[in-house]
């Protein structure tokens, strides 16, 4: 394996660590809100998703989808601001 091999792999494993991860604190958020129904814990868990697919599919686009580099990483810096944003919402709101 080369050294770009090895970086490609930590890469793949990292994101779906992330996805994994992510997904795990969402699920836990929305169940808060299903749990208690406060809006603002369902809008966090909204947020959380968002940041979350936003890494997840950059990675996706970027290796095995061919997307320029400026395209992916602008398609999921929107995704973080949105996310960031119902963040503050939920946070603003409780």
């Amino acid at each position: 394996m080369t050294p770009a091999d090895i970086l490609l792999w930590i890469v793949l494993v990292t994101r779906f660590a992330s996805l994994a991860l992510g997904s795990w604190v969402v699920i836990m958020a929305w169940k808060g809100y299903k749990r208690t129904n406060v809006r603002p814990m369902g809008f966090l868990a909204m947020g959380i998703a968002l940041i979350t697919l936003g890494a997840f599919v950059e990675g996706i686009l970027l290796q095995f989808l061919g997307w320029a580099p400026n395209e992916a990483h602008a398609l999921e810096s929107s995704l973080n601001v949105l996310g960031f944003l119902t963040i503050l919402y939920s946070v603003r709101r409780s």
